[in-house]
């Protein structure tokens, strides 16, 4: 019950997190590029 609480919680971190690391990935894609 606890977990499936702090799941929930954690969620939308958990995404803002996965978001950073690929948009750090595409900038690291460009920078590349150039």
């Amino acid at each position: 019950m606890i977990h499936d609480m702090l799941l929930t919680v954690l969620h939308p971190f958990i995404q803002i997190a996965g978001r950073t690391v690929g948009a750090a990935e595409h900038l690291g894609h460009y920078v590349g590029l150039l």
